[in-house]
């Protein structure tokens, strides 16, 4: 969606020179990559620690964008002589306010998603599930930052009717500045885990970090969150603001009963005397479900219409993602990984009963802070005793993956280098037999997918 040229000056709040949009007819899109220009965009030139795109002002107006938003610092030295701008002391923030101007003006709904693992599942499922009964716009990938949330708001278009956006975060304060711009009617928070430790320390500041979520919300709004994680069972929120959880275990507002799951087949339970079933793996993928049943409750969708639409879920890109080569089943995990999400991979690894061998490709876990090495450790013998049969790490934390393994008694264990992919796997490829399972795994900086294509 593009925003009226009569109000981006007033959801902008700059000084306007060179010329007004105010009288331009039609819309601008909103454009921070000045390659992606075309005619009658608005450019906003961001500038960070290593790219300024005040340089490339020249090729946005030369690309007919219709105006540039850029800071009054560099106007004032540059001085151009034709184009229109808008000056703001920084666009970064700028670009934020824009964001939540365009949502006051649109008034559309916002349920917003936090928490350390499964959000964009759990994001996705509550989109598929609310547009059972709502035209539903959905953050697109990743865009969960200050950069990329925004522009996911600029997607919106005033034909819809619920926005549901992911709130992402690795330092104190960032979700408290997204949830401002959102104002979310309805805030998720999926788990608290031991994410991002290097700037949180323990799940003590990662509950403190992710409950952010809370301070944009609006009087009257509905936090929704996992029952059966310890801490957020025991969190209240602000008076101004309802507490609804759900479960599989205890007392629940929301309970699912019944639950079966495995690595090879999807999820069941049920909900509200309603069987559901989701094609994709895990306790998580369960959890995440039973979430958007939540909302969906919450929001007047029936448990029929949420039977229904769980039961076309596909898996997000690189996450739980099975395929088959050379006759084994290779499980690419490859979005990201903490010492929470492994565990649980390896629940599932270790359930299930296979003609073939387990076997591990495990790579380093990032922003564990003073305690990585022994994070590690802990998940190589967690591997250990979960049936792997052969394992390979990446990366210089990798092996202290195999560390743990090894001391935990595997003994057919292989460590490789990050830059090693290619090394890795040939020699997979190599050991793989009709009927293996294979999970891979590993933050997403390490680049897991490679190894995967590398397979193919």
């Amino acid at each position: 969606m593009a925003l009226p040229f009569a109000k981006i000056e007033d959801f902008v709040s700059g000084r306007v020179a060179g010329g007004s949009v105010r009288g331009l007819a039609g819309s601008a899109t909103v454009v921070i990559d000045s390659r992606k220009v075309t005619k009658g965009a608005l450019f906003v030139a961001l500038k960070g620690e290593h790219h300024d795109a005040h340089s490339f002002i020249t090729p946005a107006l030369a690309r007919t964008a219709a105006a540039c938003v850029v800071n009054q610092s560099w106007y004032a030295v540059k001085k151009p002589r034709y184009g229109r701008f808008i000056l703001v002391e920084d666009t970064g923030d700028t670009l934020m306010r824009m964001a939540s101007a365009y949502l006051q003006y649109l008034g559309t709904r916002v349920v917003a998603v936090t928490g350390s693992n499964g959000k964009t599942t759990t994001r996705a499922m509550i989109a598929r599930v609310l547009a059972a009964k709502y035209r539903v716009h959905a953050t697109r990938g990743n865009f969960n930052n200050r950069i990329g949330l925004p522009l996911s708001v600029f997607e919106i278009s005033p034909r819809d009717d619920i926005t549901v956006l992911e709130l992402g975060a690795n330092h104190f304060g960032e979700i408290s500045e997204l949830s401002w711009i959102v104002k979310p009617d309805i805030a998720v928070i999926t788990n608290i885990g031991h994410s991002h430790l290097e700037f949180f320390k323990d799940r003590k500041g990662v509950l403190k970090a992710k409950t952010e979520i809370v301070h944009g919300m609006r009087s009257g709004g509905v936090l929704v969150v996992n029952g059966d994680d310890d801490l957020l069972n025991k969190y209240e929120p602000p008076r101004r603001i309802t507490k609804r959880d759900y479960g599989f275990a205890g007392e629940r507002g929301y309970r699912g009963s019944g639950l079966t799951t495995g690595f090879l087949r999807g999820g069941t339970f049920t909900f509200n005397g309603v069987a559901m079933v989701t094609p994709l793996p895990g306790n998580g993928a369960a959890a995440n479900a039973l979430c958007a049943a939540a909302v969906g409750d919450l929001l007047g969708v029936t448990a029929r219409e949420t039977q229904k639409a769980l039961a076309r879920i596909e898996a997000p890109e690189n996450r739980m993602d099975m395929r088959i080569v050379g006759g084994a089943r290779i499980i690419a995990d490859c979005y990201n990984a903490n010492p929470d999400s492994m565990a649980n991979a390896f629940g599932l690894l270790k359930a299930e009963k296979i003609a073939g061998r387990k076997i591990a490709v495990l790579g380093d876990m990032r922003e564990l802070g003073a305690q990585a090495a022994l994070y590690h450790r802990q998940t190589g013998a967690l591997a250990a005793k979960s049936g792997v049969k052969l394992l390979f790490t990446l990366g210089e934390l990798g092996r202290k993956i195999a560390q743990g393994a090894i001391a935990a008694g595997l003994h057919n264990v292989y460590s490789f280098a990050e830059k090693e992919k290619d090394a890795l796997a040939d020699v997979l490829r190599s050991s793989l037999k009709k009927g293996d399972l294979v999970l891979i795994k590993g933050s997403h900086s390490m680049g897991m997918e490679e190894i995967v294509e590398r397979l193919e």
